[in-house]
């Protein structure tokens, strides 16, 4: 560009006129070419000024004439005005949509959901032009409103909300919103069939494969369905999934659903996908695992009672002694008081253990075991119970007294 410029400079400073004459006439002629060319346009401008003073001049002799022609000036400007603040009035009317929108936002999160409500009805009503900031201003009013439905109970209403809401066109965000708001309202449905719903739930888990809303929903539908393994496995993505803050909660909800998978593989005599499952269960939570009385259950089922009373003798409570107590009733060759405490190696194991000497005979042994054993595992009703069966087999007349005073203890600790 240089180049160019540097060129037409030195040919204007070469050309250029050097007297005054020469510089007034370079000057004058284009001016003169000017008006030359402009003569037409003013001739038709002149005519145009004099057709129009001919029209209007009889016009405005007459009062009626002046009117008149007041009249045609003030449509005129009419028109003129509208168009000219056409795009204004339209941006008012969006802005104020868009007003009304957040102050429904603003109402719901102060508590204020009929005033909310109200305003979001109005704006999923509104024809007025969509705010350039927010263009789907109006499908998240739809939206909202299905949530209001939600918490009210109305499942049908926010189902109507939901269809008029057209997801292709929305963007990431309120898509996802429109899909939990769909589950949501489909699962509260009362008429909703349960192999639709798990059908549909797992589309939109598809869809959306880490979204907790989703993945909760299909959970617990499944878990109703009685599929507790394939609910354990879609907890353990939310565990992963979740938020730090929630992590722990759902680490532990994760152990249970597996524990809950094994007992129902137990129900089903599925002993290896038992103990898959209890396997899971204790590398979530071993505590978990351990104070469960599966574990036992599995190995009873496997024919180790021994294994089964060691672990049943691990599970806090009295879930486990009671479940110890009715395997070694239910068993042909019962282990020996010896052999009982062997296995288990506590207080319950030694509960069990004076059962067993008052069924051998060896009153005082039974006696003194189950004095030890009632003192360290304080009261309560299964320790009540086979301390007042050990009561009766040693030909003591005062076991009823004792397991009502035990029961007494337990309910004034309640």
């Amino acid at each position: 560009m240089s180049a160019p410029r540097g060129i037409l400079a030195r040919a204007w400073r070469r050309f250029r006129p050097r007297s005054l004459a020469g510089r007034i006439l370079l000057v004058a002629v284009p001016v003169v070419l000017v008006f030359a060319l402009l003569d037409p346009i003013v001739s038709a401008l002149h005519l145009f000024g004099s057709a129009l003073s001919a029209i209007l001049a009889p016009l405005l002799r007459d009062p009626a004439g002046r009117l008149v022609a007041v009249c045609l000036a003030l449509a005129i400007a009419a028109v003129l005005a509208v168009h000219l603040l056409r795009d204004r009035f339209r941006a008012l009317r969006s802005g104020l949509l868009l007003r009304h929108h957040l102050e429904a936002m603003a109402h719901w999160l102060h508590g204020d959901a009929r005033r909310a409500r109200e305003l979001w009805r109005a704006v999923a009503r509104s024809r007025a032009p969509l705010p350039a900031e927010y263009r789907h201003v109006r499908e998240h009013a739809c939206l909202a409103l299905a949530r209001l439905a939600l918490e009210a109970g109305d499942p049908g209403e926010a189902t109507a909300c939901v269809l008029r809401v057209h997801a292709d066109a929305l963007p990431d965000e309120l898509r996802r919103l429109h899909a939990q708001l769909r589950a949501r309202a489909l699962v509260a449905m009362p008429e909703s069939l349960p192999e639709s719903t798990r059908r549909e739930l797992e589309l939109l888990v598809q869809r959306w494969p880490d979204d907790l809303v989703l993945l909760r929903l299909l959970r617990d539908r499944l878990a109703a369905d009685g599929e507790h393994q394939h609910a354990a496995e879609v907890q353990e993505r939310i565990w992963r999934a979740a938020e730090p803050a929630a992590a722990a909660q759902e680490r532990d909800r994760l152990a249970q659903a597996w524990l809950a998978a094994a007992a129902d593989r137990l129900a089903h005599d599925a002993l290896d996908e038992a103990e898959a499952a209890l396997a899971k269960a204790a590398g979530v939570d071993p505590q978990a695992a351990a104070a469960s009385p599966l574990g036992g259950e599995l190995r009873h089922r496997r024919g180790d009672l021994r294994g089964a009373l060691r672990a049943w003798a691990r599970v806090p409570g009295g879930a486990g002694i009671a479940r110890a107590a009715a395997a070694l009733d239910d068993c042909p060759e019962p282990p020996t008081p010896r052999e009982i405490l062997e296995c288990t190696g506590t207080e319950g194991g030694l509960l069990l253990a004076a059962r067993a000497f008052a069924r051998a005979g060896d009153r005082r042994r039974a006696l003194r075991a189950a004095r030890r054993a009632a003192r360290a595992l304080g009261p309560s009703p299964t320790v009540a119970a086979l301390v007042a069966e050990v009561l009766r087999l040693c030909g003591d007349g005062g076991a009823e007294e004792f397991a009502i005073q035990s029961l007494a203890h337990v309910a004034d600790g309640r």
